[in-house]
């Protein structure tokens, strides 16, 4: 299993080396960037995240990669519809959930 450093670090060779990229990936990659306080998220899904050691002014979307569905499942008052919302988050930035 490979660490968020070296997710991330994979991440930003694929931006250097491919020269021509579909407005699609450059989507992806814009919104892993995305810092966690301008998701515009309900509060409930901040305090997971704070719960889980997330600055929500300096972390951003790629850095939820460390963090996967059992991660979520285990904090207190993160039911059903959370770990959905984190599932769609997830989704829509590429990273496996």
């Amino acid at each position: 299993m490979i660490t968020r450093e070296e997710y991330l670090n994979a991440l930003e060779l694929i931006d250097m080396y491919h020269i021509q990229k579909s407005d699609k990936d450059l989507e992806y990659i814009k919104f892993r960037k995305t810092k966690l306080i301008d998701l515009d998220l309900p509060w409930i899904l901040y305090n997971t995240l704070k719960n889980l050691g997330l600055d929500l002014e300096t972390n951003t979307v790629g850095d939820l990669c460390k963090f996967n569905r059992s991660d979520f499942c285990k904090l207190r008052n993160t039911g059903r519809k959370s770990i959905k919302k984190f599932e769609d988050l997830y989704e829509k930035a590429k990273i496996p959930f």
